[in-house]
């Protein structure tokens, strides 16, 4: 395995004390030779006990002060040395064949990024059971769609290609992995999909985190609008679905519950989980229509 490429993989990571060390564990374990590859953890300012955790790690520890994912992630870039950058979040676990079969689609030159499969993590809540049936964060939609994107928590870049585009824009509190995936594809590079590469990802577990999660990805999503389109649009189809699943598929499941007596508790819950992802999407869109004074709706 001589010829392997050096990898670089970047975590930022904010307060993980609870989630940090088998995030940490399972790259450390990875299927791949360790003198091939590299981990940069970046601690973006963390009020807990997150550094003193990584510290009894060998990895490369970086402190970013700026708040941002993308301010903690660009740290990581500049500290890398590896040819190949992989992501991930701090609340994910690597398969351990996560390397081996993220890097194979760089065989083509044309690749320029390549993002794998995202799975929930030993599902147990309800809101955790939701984003499993709907795959929330499978980078296969995304990158096979005519405006491709892949999503950090399963995604490697050449580094040179980085260097072409610029580093991810620190703007950004959520959507700054589609602007990063546009760039690289507005310059001609295919984001490649690679299903055999696996991440396990911890959802947030309630109602709360659910409509948290929505909320900064509306708002993302105005951002990302405003900057590659610059232009208002309003689209009924979101507050449509609102009034649908509130009037009629929540009366409807209760109503089959009580009739046909199904499985209650995930019958009932998965409309309440579509309503609550709908009204945070809408609700932060709202939120950036006023905070980057354009309309998208």
């Amino acid at each position: 395995m001589e010829n392997i490429p050096f990898i670089s993989i970047i975590v930022p990571v904010y307060n993980g004390e609870s989630i940090i060390d088998e995030c940490i564990n399972s790259l450390l374990n990875l299927n791949y030779p360790i003198n091939k590859y590299e981990l940069i953890i970046v601690d973006n300012n963390s009020k807990d006990n997150t550094s003193h955790i990584i510290s009894k790690y060998p990895v490369k520890y970086a402190l970013e002060t700026k708040k941002g994912s993308y301010a903690a992630r660009n740290k990581g870039i500049k500290l890398a040395e590896g040819e190949i950058l992989l992501f991930t979040d701090s609340d994910c676990i690597a398969d351990k064949d996560w390397i081996i079969n993220i890097i194979k689609p760089f065989r083509d030159s044309r690749v320029g990024a390549v993002g794998g499969k995202t799975i929930t993590y030993n599902p147990t809540t309800i809101v955790e059971k939701y984003l499993e049936s709907i795959s929330a964060l499978d980078n296969e939609s995304s990158i096979k769609s005519k405006r491709p994107s892949i999503a950090t928590a399963n995604a490697a870049f050449r580094k040179n290609i980085l260097g072409q585009v610029g580093f991810f824009d620190e703007t950004f509190t959520s959507g700054g992995d589609y602007d990063i995936s546009w760039r690289i594809h507005n310059l001609g590079y295919i984001l490649a999909y690679e299903h055999n590469s696996i991440i396990f990802h911890k959802h947030g577990t309630d109602f709360k985190s659910l409509f948290n999660k929505e909320f900064r990805y509306g708002c993302g999503n105005v951002q990302l609008f405003k900057k590659h389109f610059d232009k208002n649009r309003f689209r009924l189809g979101g507050y449509v679905q609102i009034l649908y699943t509130l009037l009629i598929q929540i009366p409807f499941r209760f109503l089959s519950v009580i009739l046909r007596k199904r499985d209650k508790m995930m019958h009932i819950a998965v409309p309440f989980c579509i309503l609550i992802r709908n009204i945070g999407y809408k609700s932060g869109m709202i939120y950036g229509c006023i905070k980057y004074k354009t309309i998208y709706l």
